[in-house]
């Protein structure tokens, strides 16, 4: 059983000091290294790739049940957990793809990006501070019935009242297993919050325009400081406690920028004062309670070299990176090394797919399928190795098992892609017909897609139907226009080849948004 908390300083106080101990085994040379900062040498722990140094107060089982809270990059950790036979409560939630806002991510539910947001939750399901009925936090969202609930990510998609009221009862017996899970993850994400003033209560994140247009004034902004995100955190920190006695916490900052700021600063600025706050919140809260402990994921990331950590749009983190700070993970927290070696082989063989070695990159995949046979992203990425490399047979193996196992939009894009390697145009544009009729989020690749099967059918209407598409989701935001040069550049010569010049001109401000233009195309 772990020890109970120790007394909490007063918040906004003088925080909790650490004293410095001898680790075990540590030799005096690698107490220097770890105590002096890195220089631009040979093996510096900050040139490339960086490894900052852990020990953790603590051990974990493969026996053990993992429970995942917090931002996406709460969702990566879970999902490496999940590939190296752990147990993840957080995870067993089987809710219809449909209602996914990512459809590669079955938990993509469960995002909570704010300390506030994950207060509210597992307050929720372990206590009675929030009395209100399930009904209580659902709204409407658009004209044609359509429900949210406000306490999920804006991108969930719509469902009728009954399902949402039924969803949000599903969600809290979920959080519930809090209780009777052995480690939580908790990964801190933002500051800015969303509050709902009619139930006092913090939001996941901004209700979008249409449910603030639809309940004037019952939404509110919030940046919160140190002293409240501290308050929310260790709150939460001792309902858990309370319900689960023996439990260990690993607490992280998610590493992943805001997308976009309510502040009146520069997004960088304020990304800069978010990450801040809630980095010093992880701290305080470790040092305070001896049963958690801060993993240093963010200073892996946001430490090592941009083209290592940062997919295109320098936000999400590269599939590669998230193996080698699962892998470090599991090195730290497990006495066995099996799990981290599948991490470090996974990791391996997106670094290669994300070096376009799609060939060396499907062997990889190839050798860890059995590993991975119902993991929905591993399979995508499988897919695109395949296709990348031409692989004809395999293409169309793998993207049948990906449509049939998990079935969503990308499923069916994966498959038309693998149809048009094996010289199925007509069937290869039907499959990204439905893809951009499933889910307008994927309209901006799928509609790309369907102009390239389009044109080698030389369909016309098609043609101008996934230009439009695209169009449409440039307009509406739901990708960068620069994301995928091709795409916006055959949008723009289909748009141009039909003299839909107004067309032209209704994106041309969010490609200057971009830092580009159409002309540069």
């Amino acid at each position: 059983m772990n020890a109970a908390p120790t007394r909490a300083s007063p918040v906004g106080g003088d925080p909790p000091m650490e004293v410095a101990e001898p680790h075990e085994a540590e030799t005096a040379a690698a107490r220097r290294e770890r105590t002096h900062w890195p220089r631009r040498q040979a093996g510096s722990r900050l040139l490339g790739k960086c490894e900052p140094f852990h020990h953790p107060r603590f051990k974990l089982s493969h026996d053990d049940v993992v429970f995942a809270i917090g931002s996406c990059f709460a969702r990566n950790i879970e999902e490496y957990l999940g590939r190296a036979g752990v147990t993840v409560a957080s995870a067993d939630f089987p809710h219809p793809f449909p209602e996914v806002g990512d459809p590669t991510r079955r938990s993509g539910l469960f995002v909570k990006y704010t300390p506030g947001a994950i207060h509210f939750e597992v307050a929720y399901a372990l206590t009675d501070e929030f009395r209100h009925e399930p009904a209580d936090y659902v709204v409407a969202c658009n004209a044609s019935g359509g429900f949210k609930d406000i306490h999920l990510p804006l991108a969930a998609p719509p469902a009728s009242f009954e399902r949402v009221v039924e969803r949000r009862l599903q969600i809290r017996d979920i959080f519930g297993s809090i209780a009777r899970s052995d480690v939580l993850v908790i990964t801190l994400g933002l500051v800015e919050h969303w509050f709902d003033n009619k139930l006092g209560v913090y939001m996941n994140q901004n209700p979008g325009p249409l449910v603030q247009s639809r309940y004037p004034g019952r939404f509110s902004f919030k940046r919160l400081g140190y002293a409240e995100n501290y308050a929310l955190v260790q709150r939460t920190i001792e309902i858990i406690h309370s319900a689960n006695r023996d439990a260990n916490i690993v607490l992280t900052t998610s590493p992943v920028p805001l997308s976009h700021t309510e502040m009146a600063s520069d997004v960088i600025v304020a990304n800069a004062y978010s990450k801040s706050v809630l980095r010093v919140v992880a701290e305080e809260i470790s040092e305070q309670f001896s049963f958690v402990d801060y993993f240093p994921s963010y200073e892996m990331v946001t430490l090592s070299s941009q083209d290592l950590a940062w997919s295109d749009d320098l936000r999400h983190v590269r599939d590669s990176m998230v193996g080698a700070v699962m892998q470090k993970f599991f090195n730290s927290y497990f006495a066995a090394e099996d799990a981290a070696a599948t991490a470090a082989a996974y990791a391996d063989a997106t670094a290669k797919l994300e070096r376009h070695e799609y060939e060396a990159a499907h062997a990889s995949f190839l050798g860890l399928e059995d590993q991975f046979a119902d993991d929905a992203r591993f399979w995508t990425a499988f897919a695109d190795a395949a296709t990348g490399a031409n692989l004809l047979a395999e293409a169309e193996r793998i993207t049948t098992i990906l449509a049939e196992r998990f079935p969503s939009p990308w499923a069916r894009m994966q498959r038309g892609r693998a149809k048009l390697l094996n010289g199925d145009a007509a069937g290869a544009l039907s499959l990204f017909q439905q893809a951009r009729e499933w889910s307008e989020r994927v309209a901006y690749q799928a509609g790309g897609w369907e102009m390239e099967a389009a044109r080698l059918l030389n369909d016309r209407d098609a043609e101008l139907a996934g230009a439009m598409a695209v169009a449409d989701a440039i307009a509406n935001e739901w990708s960068s226009p620069m994301k995928k040069r091709w795409i916006a550049k055959r949008m723009k010569k289909v748009l141009f080849r039909e003299g839909m010049t107004d067309q032209l001109e209704r994106v041309a401000p969010f490609f200057e948004k971009a830092g580009a233009s159409l002309q540069s195309l």
